[in-house]
Order: C-alpha cells, then sequence, then structure tokens
C-alpha cells in the first residue's frame, strides 16, 4: 500500500485540551442537540457561522467548532479524538474544526502555510474508515471534492496539481494535509484543506509562502462567502469518501485525468523536496497510475512512479 501522500501519527491516550469556552458575540443561536453541537469559541464574523445554512438533518449528524484562533486545525482535531472512543465499525464523518486564522499553520513536509485572520477557511474533517482500506490516492481523490465545491461556487477555471494542490493559471488556490492513524483494523483520518478565500496576494505573499498564490476573491473580482464554502466541503467530501470506501482511488481516477494540470507539462522533480540547494531532474508529467503516483518521463524515455512524500515537483518555466 503506498501511503505518499498522507502523514501516519501515533496515537496517546491523553484528554482534551481544557480551558475552552465560546463567547459567540456574532452567532447568536449555537445549535445544540443531544450529542451533537456547533459550538462557536470567541468572536466569530459573520461568513463563518454555519447555522442557517445547517439543515435539520444535518444538524443531527454533526460535530462542528468554528474558533477565532487556533495554532492548527489538525492539531486541535487530533487532541479531541485522542479523548473519544472511537470502535465503531461504521463509516463516519466524526468531527469538523473550523478556524478564522492559524498562527501555526502547516502544509505537506512541514512548509508554513500562510493563515491570516478574517479571510480564507482553514477546516479540518475527521472521517472514520471501517476495515483495512487502501488509503493510496486519497489526498488525489480530497482535491477532486475540493475542486468541484469551487468550480461550483464560483464558476472559475480550476485545475488539481499533483499531490495535494488546487490551482489556477494565476497560482495556488488551495492545499490539503492529510494525516492518518490505524487502529483496531480501521482507519482514522484527518483531512486538512486551506482555501485561500478573499485575501488579496501580493508579492510578499508569495515570498513567504516559496510560489505564486491566489484567491478566490481576487479571480473573480468579488468577496466569497466562507461559509458556504466550509457547507459545500462538508456536503462534498461526506459522500466522496463513502464513495472512495466503496470504490478506493479507481472511483476517482478517470475524474482526475479531465484536470490534471501537470498532465503534459515538463516538470522538475526535487528529490527531497524543494530547495535552492537541490538539483532537479526534468521529465514530462504522464498523469498519474492507480496508485495515484504521478508517473514521469525522463529524457531517456523512461516513466518514473514518483511518490509525493519524497519529492517536490514544479512546472519547468
Amino acid at each position: 500500500m503506498i501511503l505518499s501522500q498522507i502523514s501516519l501519527y501515533g496515537h496517546k491516550s491523553r484528554r482534551i485540551l481544557t480551558g475552552f469556552g465560546y463567547n459567540d458575540h456574532l452567532c447568536k443561536n449555537n445549535i445544540k442537540k443531544e450529542h451533537q453541537v456547533i459550538q462557536y469559541f470567541g468572536t466569530i464574523a459573520d461568513d463563518l457561522c454555519l447555522n442557517t445554512l445547517v439543515s435539520a438533518q444535518e444538524a443531527q449528524d454533526l460535530n462542528i467548532e468554528i474558533h477565532q484562533s487556533l495554532d492548527s486545525t489538525n492539531t486541535r482535531l487530533r487532541h479531541i479524538l485522542e479523548s473519544m472512543d472511537l470502535t465503531s465499525s461504521e463509516y463516519g464523518l466524526v468531527q469538523l474544526v473550523c478556524s478564522d486564522e492559524q498562527t501555526a499553520g502547516r502544509g505537506r513536509m512541514q512548509r508554513k502555510w500562510l493563515s491570516p485572520p478574517g479571510q480564507n477557511t482553514y477546516t479540518s474533517f475527521a472521517f472514520h474508515f471501517p476495515g483495512d482500506l487502501d488509503l493510496s490516492g486519497l489526498s488525489l481523490a480530497v482535491g477532486l471534492s475540493l475542486r468541484r465545491v469551487l468550480v461550483q461556487q464560483t464558476g472559475l477555471d480550476i485545475h488539481v496539481k499533483w499531490p495535494n494542490d488546487v490551482v489556477t493559471s494565476q497560482g495556488k488556490l488551495a492545499g490539503i494535509l492529510i494525516e492518518a492513524l490505524h487502529q483496531d483494523g480501521a482507519w482514522l483520518v484527518i483531512i486538512g484543506i486551506g482555501v485561500n478565500v478573499n485575501m488579496q496576494p501580493s508579492n510578499d505573499t508569495s515570498t513567504q509562502v516559496a510560489q505564486s498564490v491566489t484567491s478566490l476573491a481576487a479571480e473573480t473580482g468579488s468577496t466569497v462567502n466562507r461559509a458556504r464554502i466550509i457547507m459545500g466541503l462538508y456536503r462534498t467530501l461526506s459522500g466522496d469518501m463513502l464513495r472512495f470506501l466503496h470504490d478506493g482511488w479507481a472511483g476517482f481516477a478517470q475524474e482526475w485525468k479531465t484536470v490534471d494540470r501537470l498532465a503534459g507539462q515538463t516538470v522538475n522533480v526535487f528529490e527531497g523536496g524543494f530547495s535552492e540547494h537541490t538539483t532537479p531532474w526534468q521529465g514530462v508529467a504522464q498523469g498519474v497510475d492507480h496508485l495515484g503516483r504521478l508517473q514521469v518521463e525522463d529524457t531517456n524515455g523512461q516513466i518514473h512512479a514518483v511518490l509525493s512524500g519524497d519529492v517536490s515537483v514544479r512546472l519547468a518555466f
């Protein structure tokens, strides 16, 4: 099994971090049902309030935290999960955590993810997959789900860039970080998604994240409602992750071919990750294989299967 796009983490028995409370100055109507809740922690902006977008049925199925600020939504979600009894044999979305700001946001290979307040969405979803599911290609499938949501809500021309980016011709629009734990015969998967929604990219922004970036607002010329992005992700991922449980990467492979940013493009492959001090080798991207590995044809015509955990791939301009 190839887990190149996924970080595996160890498990320790630990209670939820204490000291949290909520002061819902703007989101007045916290939704609470038996064992289910939408909670707001801190002062939450109007466009992160989910109450009016959540149906009665969804309110019964959801556990959501919306924070004014966190170090990382993935980290917060891990702390929550470590206190839960997750012995169920059923598939499901266990918990959703969002924050208006991240003070220690990170992407793949521990890269910094710029996470200013009041502009973007930083959301983590925890899914429980029963059985010994092959997670190969999971981050690619999530990228396709994310792309569909953004296209549906903006109409933009958006592509996926192996292994975990969603992009336009102007730069990176969104990124994905997946962490997975296998225990008691099941997978517990945290899917962290950051979307540049209303930030206005600048040269300084691109310098901080070492690549060109863009946002939905910069591309559309108008402000985008962040809560609608989050609920769109919830609804789309819930269905797509069930499909992944049944079909694996094979259920998404054909869709990838139609929106693959790298296909047919000359790419630089940096072994060990991108660095100014690393000399890349060059080839032509030829799509992905049945395990979600990037296929790159070198100058001698040989095809290499590239694992995302080992390399950083950049378009050669």
